[in-house]
Parts: C-alpha cells; sequence; structure tokens
C-alpha cells in the first residue's frame, strides 16, 4: 500500500519548493491529494512543471475533487459549465498522471452539496446521476483516468447497495468508488458497529474501488446527535477490519489521509502504519 496525503499543498502550487517535496517524501508519501481550482490556474505549462518537481521526489498525484452538484439539476444554469470542468480535469489528469478523479452524487439541498435533504432519499436523485456520469465518463474513458465516486449518508447515495446500482446503470469501465467508512457512518449504531459498515461496503463494491481514504469518527457528547470526523486514531472506526479487508482485497492500492488538521498528519500516519503492521499489510 502507498501512502498519500492531502491538504498539505499552499493554495498556490507555483510556490511550491523543493524542501516541502523532500519532507513529503521523507515523511513517506508517495502522492499528494490536490484541489482542482489550483491546477487550472497553473495553466498547461505550470502543470507540467508541477509534474516535473513532483517526479524530482519521487512523488505522484493521487487525486483531486470536482466539486459540484449541478449533475443532479439538469436545468441549473451553471451545468454546462460544471460538465466542461469534468471534461477539463479528465484532461489534467491525464497530463499530470493521476491516480483519478472524484466527485460527490451531490444532494437536492440548494445550500451545499453535502446536506441532507429528503428527497435525497428518492430513488430519481440516483437516476439523474447515472444520466449524468453516462454523459460525463466518456471524457474520462478517452482519457484512459479513474472517475471516483465519494458517497455518503448527505447525498443521493447513500449506502454501497445504491452506488452499486448507479455503477451498473452506467456500466463504464472507468467508473469507481472510493473507499471511505466514514462516510457511510450514518448513526451511532453504525459508527459503533463501523466494522458492520466496513463489510458491507467491500462486499458489495470491492471490484470497484479505486483507493481507500484514511479518517476516523466519535461521537462529541450532548442530548443531540454530534458525529464528527477527523485524523485516524482519534475516533472509533475499526481500521483493523478496513486494513484486513484492503490486504485482501488489494494491498496495492493507495492510501489518502485526509480531513486532518496539519498538525496531527504525522500521528495519524504513524496509526495507520500501526495497524497496517498488525494486520500484515505491507506499506511501502
Amino acid at each position: 500500500m502507498k501512502l498519500a496525503v492531502a491538504g498539505l499543498l499552499p493554495d498556490d502550487y507555483r510556490k511550491i519548493d523543493s524542501g516541502f517535496l523532500r519532507q513529503l517524501s521523507d515523511d513517506g508519501f508517495k502522492a499528494v491529494g490536490c484541489y482542482e481550482e489550483p491546477l487550472v490556474e497553473l495553466g498547461a505549462e505550470g502543470r507540467k512543471e508541477f509534474k516535473a518537481k513532483l517526479d524530482d521526489f519521487g512523488l505522484g498525484v493521487h487525486s483531486w475533487f470536482v466539486v459540484t452538484d449541478t449533475h443532479i439539476r439538469h436545468d441549473h444554469p451553471d451545468r454546462s459549465r460544471d460538465v466542461d470542468r469534468f471534461r477539463l480535469s479528465a484532461e489534467m489528469a491525464h497530463e499530470l498522471d493521476a491516480e483519478s478523479v472524484g466527485t460527490s452524487p451531490g444532494s437536492f439541498d440548494p445550500r451545499f452539496r453535502w446536506a441532507g435533504h429528503p428527497d435525497n432519499l428518492k430513488h430519481e436523485g440516483r437516476e439523474l446521476m447515472a444520466d449524468s456520469m453516462r454523459e460525463i465518463c466518456p471524457f474520462y474513458e478517452d482519457a484512459d483516468v479513474k472517475l471516483g465516486l465519494e458517497f455518503g449518508s448527505a447525498s443521493v447515495v447513500i449506502s454501497p447497495q445504491q452506488a452499486l446500482w448507479v455503477l451498473n446503470a452506467v456500466q463504464s469501465p472507468i467508473l469507481g468508488v472510493y473507499a471511505d467508512p466514514v462516510n457511510q457512518a450514518h448513526s451511532y449504531d453504525s459508527l459503533f458497529n463501523s466494522g458492520e459498515i466496513i463489510n458491507q461496503l467491500f462486499d458489495y463494491l470491492g471490484p470497484y474501488i479505486l483507493c481507500y481514504h484514511a479518517r476516523d469518527a466519535w461521537v462529541i457528547p450532548g442530548y443531540e446527535m454530534h458525529i464528527r470526523a477527523g485524523a485516524a486514531g482519534k475516533g472509533v472506526m475499526d481500521f483493523r477490519t478496513f486494513f484486513k479487508r484492503a490486504k485482501a482485497l488489494n494491498p496495492s492500492l493507495s492510501l489518502l489521509i485526509e480531513h486532518t488538521p496539519v498538525e496531527e498528519i504525522r500521528e495519524a500516519r504513524d496509526y495507520v502504519r500501526k495497524i497496517a503492521e498488525e494486520v500484515g499489510l505491507q506499506i511501502e
């Protein structure tokens, strides 16, 4: 397994220097998670220089997200522009030899793509998502780049079963999913039995998993439900089951440390290394 990390790059990728990249490599990371906008701002020549800098230190581009929910809003005025963003991201990912590009299923809440909404529970949302993926996936097929769906409780695709329905409806060889069990921790019951949701994730979607995400979740005490996510090792997620299933499925896939405060990244790295070693999963 290769370690990747998100959230460490500066806002302006032109400011990345050799000392920063050397430290990333020395810390054991093999790839970096990026953001779409800074890559667009670099332009084609800037992206070529960015990739060359990474190559010098044995680093690659892991992934980034096309952040939009207009793919389930076919009458949205921004939808055409956002479809073009997917097209450009496919081209950029090919230039950078990125592992994949990701996106969220979206939500019917107009305020935020990761907001719960009663209409998200209707099958219509999954049908709209599949329609859009059939339109978007050819960009990635032409570029020979994987497109990863990150789904979860506050979107129109909630469960592994629903994600499998979308994958079967689209039938694209490049469309897969990101294995992030925290996204399926919908309740205290699922969180405290996270081994069960991890097993479901692998049972239903194993052949479609593109990479693994390392973050944790925990409960903040109170009368209202408060589930928070953050650094691996800080919560109650069953990483032993997660890594056992990853080892059995495909131990060569990457593990992305994400949604982790900068000051806690090395601690999270050490935690995942420790659990991986306990279950016999080798990390490069």
